[in-house]
């Protein structure tokens, strides 16, 4: 909660990655508390960040794209993000869906395996 509730008071939030990670969650967990972010190109939380509308994308060399990114968030925060009240998380990310998902992924593991422990007693 208390990492959240900086995250909801921060301008942006800032991924510098050079590696290609699985899945972009800080993306996420940032726009969930509608904060915008600043994402490398390498990744796939660049596929979750809409230029200009819940965050700005950067090539990640040279390096001082990144930095003239940073800059324009902080310099020209309210022209740029005037729609960061209205960033919406996806559908399929929100806590509800995946909790929902959860349960029925774990549903069926337990049908598999009860299903399985049923053909080795038989």
């Amino acid at each position: 909660p208390e990492v959240m509730a900086l995250l909801a008071s921060a301008k942006s939030s800032i991924m510098p990655t050079l590696c290609y990670e699985g899945f972009g969650m800080a993306v996420i967990e940032a726009n969930s508390v509608s904060t915008p972010v600043i994402v490398s190109d390498i990744g796939n939380a660049a596929a979750l960040v809409r230029e200009g509308e819940n965050g700005l994308h950067f090539k990640t060399i040279p390096l001082e794209e990144a930095a003239a990114k940073l800059a324009q968030v902080v310099l020209k925060f309210d022209d740029l993000m005037r729609c960061n009240d209205n960033i919406e998380v996806p559908t399929q990310y929100r806590k509800e869906e995946n909790y929902n998902r959860l349960k029925e992924i774990y549903g069926i593991a337990g049908a598999y395996k009860t299903e399985k422990i049923g053909d080795t007693m038989n």
